[in-house]
C-alpha cells in the first residue's frame, strides 16, 4: 500500500512538472511534445486523489484540473487533434498559443506567439494576452508585453510600416494614447517617404480612424488631420481590383456577394470605404471644404459604382455613416439628398463562377434579386432614422415635425418621430410636441397594444436622462391603459416588456411589474416550435434580476411552452426536418438554462433529450452537426466528459463543420457560463497565479475531475457549497 501510494505521489509531480512553461520547439509538433505542454488530455481511469499530491494546496488542484478531461482547452484540444493533419493548418500556431491561454499557460501562449507565428498573428495573441493579465489582475505585468512585444521581433522588421502601425493600434486599444501617437508620427514619416503597406488597407484604415477618433475625444485636432493626411496619402496605393480564382486576368468586380467562400470586391470599393473614413475624421475637426470635396469624390464613385457589372454588399451599406457625417458635419442638405441618390432598385448582376453548380447559381441569382430590390429602401429609412435621432435634440420641434412630414415616406412617420423624441429626451430637453403628435397617431390608429411601443421607448429615454420621477408617472399610465384593455398572455406580454426596460436602472420596478406579469400569463397554445412572446421577454427581463425563485418559475415556463408546442412525431417526407425543430426548441432550453447558470438535472436530461433525437436523424451530415451542437452544449454546461462521448465517430473537419476553427478562435467551445465583466479569478493560495481558468465551474465539472474537495476550505464552519462558486472558499 505504502508503494501504491508513493507511486501516487510519484505521478502527482510529474504531472505538476509537466503543467511547467516548457520551450516549444518550432520543428517538433509531435503528439508527445504537445502532451508535454500539458495539452493533452490524460485518460480518463487514471486514479488522481488530493492526498496524491504534496501540500494539497489549491494550485495542485488547478494542476490536476488542467489536465484532467473536464477542461474546456482540453475539449478543443482533442476537437482540433481529430482534424487531419491540424498540425498542418495555417492556423494551427495561433489556436495552440489561444489554448494555452485559456488555460492560464500566458507565458507558454507568449512563447509560441514569439517564436511560432507571424506579424498578425503574434499581435492577436499579444492582445489577448493583454486583456487577460489585466482580467486577473496583473496590470504591471500586462504593461511589460509592449516591450517584449517589441524585442521578439528582429530590429529590421520593427522598422516595417507594418509593425509601426500595428504597435500604434495595439497602444491606442489598450488606453495608451500618448504612445500610439508617438508611434503614429513614425508612420507619417514612412509614408511621406514613399514607403506605405501592400496588403490589409481596409484593416489599417480602420486602425488609422480608431486612433484619430482617440484624438479628437483628446482635443489633439492636429494629430487627427495629421492622420486624416496620411490616409489620403495612402489611398492611391490601394489596388484597384484582384484576379478571379482560376483565371490570369483582373476583373471589374462591385461590391461584394458570398460566392463559394468568396468574397468580390468591386475596384475602388476599399478607396471609397476609406474616404468615408477620411470625411468622418475631417467632419469632426470642422475641415469643412475638406468634407465637401470628399462627398463629392464619393457621390461621383457611387454612380459609377452603379453601373458595375457585378453584384455586392458593400459601398451601399457605408452610404449611412456618409448622411451621418455629412449631417453632422453642417451639410444638412447633402446628407438629405443622399436618399434621392439610392435608385428604387440596385441594377447588380451576378458574376457566373463555373465552381458553382446550376442549383446554387439559381438560389444565388434569386438572393441577389430579392437584395436588389429590398435593400435600398431599407439602406433610405436607416438614413432617415440617423438623421431624425441628430434633428431630435438640435432642431426646435417644428422644423424637424416638417421634415419628418415631407421630406421622407410617409410610412416612416411614426418611426421617425419615436427616434426624435426619444433623442431630444435623453439629451435633457422637452418634447411636447413630439409626445402630443404620437398620442394622436395612437388614438387614431387605435392600436391594439396599450403599452404601444412609443411609450415603452419614451419611458427608457427619460431613465437614460435620470428623469425617474417623470418615468414612474408614465409607466403608471401604461399600466393603467394595460389593466383596461387587455387579457392573459397579451397583457403578459405588454408588462413583460416593459419589465425590460427598467431592468438596467430601476431593478425593483422591474421585479415587482415581472411579477405581475407572471401572474397573468395565460399558458396557450403557441404555433408548433415557436415560444410563446411573453414568456421569451419575461426570460430576457429575469435574466438580470437577483430573485432566484422568479428567475426558476420563468425558466420552467419557458422550458415547458417550447417543448409542449412541438410535435414529438416524425415521419415519412420531411422527418429530418421535423426532427431538426424539435432539436432547435431542447437547444434553446437547455441554452437559456446554463445562460442562467442553472446546471440542474432537467438542464441534463434536455441535453440528453438532444442526443436521443439524434439517434432517429437519417442524414448523417446533419446528424454530425447535431451532435456537434449537442457537444457545445455538453461544454457549456462543464460536462466535458458528456461533450467527449457525444463527439465519438464524429468525422472532424473543416468540410463538415465550416466555421469549426472560427469557433475555436473565439473559444466558443470553452466553457464560459458568465459574461467577462462578472468573471472572477481567485488567487487563494497567494502565489500570482490564479487558482483556475474557470472559477465559476460547476459541482459536476468538479467531479469530472476525480477531485475530492474539502466543502469548508477556510475552515469557518460555512460550507463552501452553499457559496455561488462552491469551488473556493467563503469571501
Amino acid at each position: 500500500m505504502k508503494c501504491l501510494r508513493l507511486s501516487f505521489i510519484i505521478t502527482g509531480i510529474m504531472l505538476l512538472s509537466a503543467c511547467a512553461h516548457s520551450p516549444l520547439p518550432k520543428n517538433d509538433l509531435s503528439p508527445n511534445r504537445l502532451a508535454l505542454d500539458n495539452l493533452h488530455p490524460l485518460p480518463a481511469d487514471i486514479p488522481l486523489h488530493p492526498e496524491d499530491i504534496p501540500g494539497n494546496d489549491n494550485a495542485a488542484r488547478a494542476a490536476l484540473f488542467h489536465i484532467s478531461d473536464a477542461s474546456p482547452a482540453s475539449y478543443a484540444w482533442r476537437i482540433l487533434y481529430r482534424i487531419p493533419d491540424f498540425e498542418q493548418h495555417p492556423l494551427y500556431n495561433e489556436l495552440l498559443a489561444r489554448l494555452l491561454l485559456s488555460r492560464d499557460e500566458a507565458e507558454a501562449a507568449l512563447h509560441v506567439a514569439d517564436t511560432r507565428l507571424d506579424l498578425e498573428a503574434r499581435f492577436r495573441i499579444y492582445k489577448a494576452c493583454h486583456s487577460y493579465l489585466v482580467d486577473v489582475g496583473q496590470e504591471k505585468k500586462a504593461d511589460t508585453l509592449f516591450y517584449r512585444l517589441k524585442q521578439s521581433f528582429p530590429r529590421k522588421e520593427r522598422n516595417s510600416i507594418y509593425f509601426t502601425l500595428h504597435m500604434m493600434d495595439f497602444y491606442q486599444i489598450k488606453g495608451r494614447y500618448k504612445a500610439a501617437v508617438k508611434y503614429f508620427k513614425k508612420a507619417e514619416k514612412q509614408v511621406k517617404q514613399g514607403i506605405v503597406p501592400d496588403k490589409n488597407h481596409l484593416d489599417i484604415f480602420h486602425n488609422l480612424r480608431q486612433t484619430a477618433q482617440v484624438a479628437i475625444q483628446e482635443k489633439d485636432y492636429e494629430t487627427a488631420l495629421s492622420i486624416a493626411s496620411a490616409m489620403e496619402s495612402m489611398i492611391d496605393f490601394t489596388p484597384l481590383s484582384r484576379p478571379l480564382p482560376g483565371t490570369e486576368e483582373a476583373q471589374d468586380m462591385s461590391h461584394t456577394v458570398f460566392l463559394a467562400r468568396e468574397d468580390w470586391s468591386q475596384p475602388g470599393t476599399g478607396r471609397s470605404i476609406a474616404k468615408i473614413y477620411i470625411l468622418r475624421i475631417y467632419s469632426e475637426t470642422g475641415e469643412k471644404n475638406q468634407v465637401l470635396r470628399l462627398y463629392h469624390e464619393l457621390m461621383k464613385e457611387w454612380h459609377e459604382a452603379l453601373k458595375a457589372r457585378y453584384s455586392g454588399k458593400s459601398f451601399e451599406s457605408r452610404l449611412t455613416s456618409l448622411a451621418e457625417a455629412l449631417y453632422t458635419g453642417g451639410f444638412q442638405e447633402e446628407a438629405l439628398d443622399i436618399i434621392n441618390q439610392i435608385p428604387k432598385t440596385f441594377p447588380f448582376a451576378i458574376h457566373p463562377d463555373s465552381r458553382l453548380n446550376p442549383e446554387t447559381q439559381i438560389i444565388l441569382q434569386s438572393d441577389l434579386r430579392r437584395y436588389n430590390f429590398q435593400r435600398p429602401k431599407r439602406i433610405k429609412r436607416i438614413i432617415a432614422l440617423r438623421i431624425a435621432a441628430l434633428m431630435g435634440p438640435e432642431m426646435n420641434e417644428e422644423q424637424t415635425l416638417s421634415w419628418i412630414k415631407t421630406g421622407t415616406d410617409p410610412s416612416w412617420y411614426r418611426d421617425l418621430l419615436i427616434r426624435a423624441t426619444e433623442t431630444r429626451l435623453e439629451a435633457g430637453k422637452n418634447a411636447e410636441l413630439f409626445l402630443s403628435r404620437l398620442n394622436e397617431i395612437q388614438k387614431k390608429h387605435h392600436y391594439k397594444e396599450p403599452a404601444a411601443l412609443e411609450n415603452r421607448r419614451i419611458i427608457r429615454a427619460l431613465l437614460l436622462a435620470d428623469r425617474e420621477a417623470e418615468a414612474q408617472t408614465k409607466l403608471k399610465e401604461e399600466m393603467q391603459k394595460i389593466e383596461k384593455g387587455l387579457y392573459g398572455s397579451d397583457k403578459a406580454e405588454q408588462l413583460a416588456a416593459l419589465a425590460r426596460i427598467f431592468v438596467e436602472k430601476d431593478s425593483i420596478s422591474a421585479e415587482k411589474i415581472l411579477l405581475k406579469a407572471l401572474s397573468l400569463y395565460d399558458d396557450t397554445e403557441t404555433e408548433s416550435g415557436k415560444i410563446d412572446n411573453s414568456i421569451q421577454l419575461m426570460t430576457t427581463a429575469a435574466r438580470r434580476l437577483n430573485n432566484g425563485d422568479l428567475q426558476n418559475e420563468i425558466l420552467e415556463l419557458h422550458r415547458k411552452n417550447l417543448l409542449e408546442n412541438v410535435s414529438r412525431h416524425a415521419t415519412g417526407l420531411g422527418r429530418d426536418r421535423h426532427l431538426e425543430k424539435h432539436f432547435a426548441a431542447l437547444l434553446q432550453a437547455a441554452r437559456t438554462r446554463l445562460l442562467f447558470n442553472v446546471r440542474d438535472n432537467i438542464t441534463r436530461s434536455l441535453i440528453l433529450e438532444c442526443e436521443e433525437l439524434i439517434s432517429h436523424v437519417e442524414n448523417p451530415d446533419l446528424a454530425y452537426q447535431l451532435k456537434f451542437r449537442t457537444a457545445e452544449l455538453w461544454g457549456s454546461g462543464g460536462w466535458f466528459r458528456d461533450a467527449y462521448r457525444v463527439m465519438e465517430g464524429v468525422p472532424v473537419s473543416e468540410e463538415i463543420f465550416p466555421f469549426l476553427i472560427t469557433r475555436m478562435r473565439q473559444n466558443v467551445l470553452g466553457y464560459n457560463a458568465f459574461s467577462g465583466s462578472q468573471t472572477v479569478r481567485f488567487d487563494t493560495d497567494a502565489d500570482g497565479k490564479p487558482d483556475f481558468f474557470s472559477p465559476l465551474a460547476s459541482e459536476d465539472a468538479i467531479k469530472a475531475t476525480g477531485l475530492t474537495m474539502d466543502t469548508d476550505m477556510d475552515g469557518d464552519g460555512i460550507p463552501d457549497t452553499i457559496d455561488l462558486r462552491p469551488w473556493f472558499p467563503d469571501p
